[in-house]
């Protein structure tokens, strides 16, 4: 049985998935991932999906987003898929509607796919720009698998980081890290008191 996986980050590259051990003998089709948005919010930098009602809530927060965002639909075996969960560290699986494009037999088909999102737990709290490198296999991916032209001018116009800004807070400000470092500090309190008493 296939799963049909909407890739819309690295994933989107031939190379990237063939290092994960992912079969991409048969080409992806081009999509639209409906009722979403692409922004570079998750830990580190890297793109996650937001669905547009939350968008909508706080675009500032998002920026720079992409409303209904392309992407590449595969279709990957069970243990493929599987592979492929294990490699996704801080993204959970998701069900989204993609609308494909690009080919003839294909266009315009709904197609209820599988998409790796941000936990809500590592989705920092602003869109940062996404690392240089990551960004480089977006696009790699984006033109092998000949999405729109204008969605790759736009891919291409978005400020990419060097590596001396991935150091940064903002890169690493979550919910889990928030969580971390007040547990610590009631775990150091705890000990500490403990230890006066």
């Amino acid at each position: 049985m296939a799963v049909p996986l909407f890739s819309y980050g690295a994933n989107m590259s031939r190379a990237v998935l063939e290092k994960r051990r992912v079969c991409t003998r048969k080409p992806g089709v081009p999509a639209i991932a409906r009722d979403h948005a692409l922004s570079f919010c998750h830990r580190g930098g890297y793109a996650t999906l937001v669905p547009l009602t939350q968008l909508l809530q706080s675009e500032e927060r998002w920026s720079p987003f992409r409303r209904s965002p392309h992407g590449v639909l595969y279709y990957v075996s069970l243990e493929e898929f599987a592979r492929l969960m294990e490699k996704e560290v801080g993204y959970k699986v998701t069900d989204i509607l993609v609308q494909c494009y690009g080919k003839e037999e294909e266009e315009g088909k709904l197609v209820p796919a599988k998409a790796f999102v941000s936990s809500p737990f590592l989705l920092l709290f602003a869109a940062v720009a996404p690392p240089a490198k990551y960004m480089s296999k977006i696009q790699q991916g984006a033109g092998e698998n000949r999405l729109c032209v204008e969605y790759q001018d736009w891919l291409a116009k978005v400020r990419v980081a060097a590596l001396p800004e991935l150091a940064h807070d903002a890169y690493n400000a979550t919910y889990a890290d928030v969580g971390a470092k007040c547990f610590g500090f009631a775990l150091l309190t705890l000990l500490t008191w403990a230890l006066i008493n």
